[in-house]
């Protein structure tokens, strides 16, 4: 996903709290998502992610969808830590996996009635 794309950035840990995994979500999908998992409608997630700015309920439901992620990383316990608005800046930590990552995945994903989008995940 290129710098210039505004994202949502969930982080993960592992158990001596090191972050080990990044996610980043674009606008559409990040609202899409949270939308989704409450059934908001479509129309209100678009409009959120025209805006760059979630509400609550969809911003909330959002990470709840990222902590349920944390369950597809095996090998190591990772746990969820935090969502990230687009407008906060990155921890450094965080900002390193980026710079650096060992691993890195880009998705582009559907959500059916809802608009679709990238995710990335970046390894640490």
């Amino acid at each position: 996903m290129p710098a210039s794309v505004p994202v949502c950035t969930g982080t993960y840990v592992d158990d001596s709290g090191a972050v080990v995994v990044v996610c980043l979500c674009d606008l559409a999908l990040s609202a899409s998502m949270g939308a989704a998992l409450a059934m908001i409608p479509a129309t209100v997630a678009a409009d959120a992610a025209k805006k760059g700015s979630f509400p609550d309920e969809i911003f909330d439901n959002l990470r709840e969808v990222l902590n349920i992620l944390a369950s597809l990383f095996e090998g190591t316990h990772v746990r969820f830590r935090e969502l990230l608005p687009p407008s906060i800046a990155l921890p450094p930590a965080v900002a390193n996996v980026l710079i650096r990552p060992s691993v890195r995945m880009d998705l582009e994903l559907t959500l059916a009635g809802y608009a679709g989008g990238r995710l990335s995940l970046l390894l640490a």
